[in-house]
């Protein structure tokens, strides 16, 4: 790369026209990256803060998500929202806001001004998902989550399906060992609303599910299928996705991590 080197682009201007994008922005808020080969140079820049010898090629970093940390889970902004939230009640307080785009490390904290005219001491719901809750946001109700479709090397997918029975595929690619088992759920999409809620159990009394351990194996693909009509019924013409839990065994396989999967399918 040639040209002399200049300021970083830290140290320009605060207020910077950036002429491959379509309005100005705030220097902190872009950097450069090499054309060819997509690779941002922090070391050579003109003295117009431009990357030397490259197109000026402006990325709007992403905002930070909204987070909580509640019973030592962070919970992430799913950018899910949910108009019919459980009762009045609320399950758990919020007891401290910490400064946007910082990550919350105790529980109770959030990253966000819930509000206009925000004060401490708010709450929120769980969610009819173990590992999702809900928080009032400027009048709605926004869906947070841990461990949801973040197991690294691990993805589901449904291979096909009919309105009374679907079959999906796990992939994985970890060195330790990654359960599932036959439990599951079904979800469908509002395409009015954007919003997803849980399908209706029509099957009357006590149900289960078989108590069963599948493995993931390394590099390989483990499929699952289910027959749901017994459940569910024959579902309506829509959008679903499906929901299962895997799990791997941490700290000397004496804890179980579960992590969350879903799978969207048409019918």
């Amino acid at each position: 790369m040639t040209g002399k080197k200049g300021w970083v682009l830290l140290l320009l201007m605060t207020l910077f026209l950036c002429t491959a994008c379509q309005k100005p922005v705030d220097a902190d808020e872009v950097f450069y990256v090499e054309p060819e080969t997509g690779e941002a140079d922090e070391n050579s820049y003109e003295e117009d803060g431009t990357a030397a010898g490259s197109e000026n090629v402006c990325i709007n970093l992403p905002a930070a998500p909204k987070m909580l940390m509640l019973n030592d889970h962070l919970y992430v902004d799913t950018g899910e929202t949910d108009s019919m939230p459980g009762c009045g009640n609320l399950d758990f307080a919020v007891e401290c806001v910490i400064a946007e785009g910082e990550i919350p490390t105790e529980n109770g904290q959030v990253n966000f001004q819930a509000q206009t005219g925000y004060t401490e001491g708010y709450g929120g719901q769980y969610s009819w998902r173990q590992n999702r809750v809900e928080l009032p946001i400027e009048g709605n109700w926004h869906i947070f989550a841990y461990n949801e479709n973040n197991l690294e090397g691990i993805s589901m997918t449904v291979l096909d399906n009919t309105d009374t029975w679907v079959k999906v595929a796990f992939t994985g690619d970890r060195a330790e060992e990654v359960y599932f088992g036959d439990d599951y759920l079904l979800e469908r999409l509002d395409e009015e609303t954007g919003e997803w809620s849980w399908v209706p159990i029509v099957f009357e009394g006590d149900w289960g599910y078989n108590d069963i351990a599948y493995r993931i194996p390394q590099g390989e693909a483990a499929e699952w299928e289910t027959q749901f009509q017994w459940l569910y019924g024959r579902l309506p013409a829509g959008t679903y996705r499906i929901v299962k839990e895997v799990g791997i065994f941490t700290d000397g396989q004496s804890r179980y991590e579960k992590y969350w999967y879903s799978a969207v399918f048409e019918v």
